[in-house]
This record gives C-alpha cells, sequence and structure tokens, in this order.
C-alpha cells in the first residue's frame, strides 16, 4: 500500500486523488491488522513464559515508530518529494519481511504439542485441589 501511495503523485484529479488515498489508507489498515495479529499469535508462540515482556518491546517499538516516522517522513519529503517517503516505506517493509523469514527459522518453537490444552488445565493447581496442600479435592467440594 505504501507503493500505491507513492503512485498518487502523479494523479492530478483532486476527486480521484481523495478517492484512492482513502483506498490506500484502507488497505495500510487492513495490512496494520494483519502484522498486528502475527505479531501477537508470534509473540504467543515463541515466548510462551514472557509474553507480557514480548509485548511490551512490541508497543514500545510501535511507540518509537510513531514518533520516528513523521519525523523521518518530513525529512524524506523535503529531500525528494511526495513519493520518496512511501518508496523508502516500502523497501523497509520488503527488507523486514525478508530479515524477520530467516530470523524465525533460527529460532526454535516451543513444543506445546506434547501437552494438550486440556491436560495443562486439569493439572493446573487450585486452593482446593489435593495437591496444593488444601486437603479437599474440587471433586468433595460437588
Amino acid at each position: 500500500a505504501a507503493a500505491l501511495f507513492a503512485t498518487l503523485a502523479w494523479i492530478r484529479s483532486s476527486g480521484a486523488f481523495f478517492a484512492l488515498s482513502l483506498l490506500c489508507e484502507a488497505l495500510v489498515g487492513v495490512g496494520l491488522a494483519c502484522v498486528q495479529t502475527s505479531a501477537l499469535q508470534l509473540i504467543a508462540r515463541y515466548y510462551p513464559e514472557a509474553t507480557s515482556w514480548a509485548r511490551g518491546v512490541l508497543e514500545n517499538a510501535v511507540g518509537v515508530g510513531v514518533v520516528v516516522g513523521p519525523v523521518l517522513g518530513g525529512a524524506l519529503f523535503h529531500i525528494g518529494g511526495f513519493s520518496v517517503p512511501f518508496f523508502v516505506e516500502s523497501a523497509l517493509l520488503v527488507a523486514a519481511v525478508v530479515y524477520v523469514s530467516f530470523v524465525l527459522a533460527t529460532v526454535p518453537v516451543c513444543d506445546e504439542e506434547s501437552e494438550s490444552r486440556e491436560e495443562k488445565h486439569t493439572s493446573m493447581s487450585t486452593p482446593w485441589s489435593s495437591d496444593s496442600g488444601g486437603g479437599n479435592s474440587a471433586d468433595e467440594h460437588g
């Protein structure tokens, strides 16, 4: 979508520019939703014991991007005009996809298939379970 935004510089009709800008912005929104959903799933998969920490890192990175992005985009606009910030963003996104693809190929995945969700649920300690030192089991309260 960023590369499409870059091509809008050559559209002379203000109505067409506005309509295509809205379309591009909608595509950006869909892409952002996909990236955010994928990132959260990858965090849960690769960092099951440190999910909160990893989500914090993700949100900090988003915050840095929100602060630095407009400044960098404005500087690129000043240097090269309307299309340059969008072409640079497109190139950075392609580089990020390639980089993440190689990084994820080398990171071991936590093996959660060996223990099903149901087994995890039944093995959890509760205040009334017999293994928690409470003396009573959940069946005795029934």
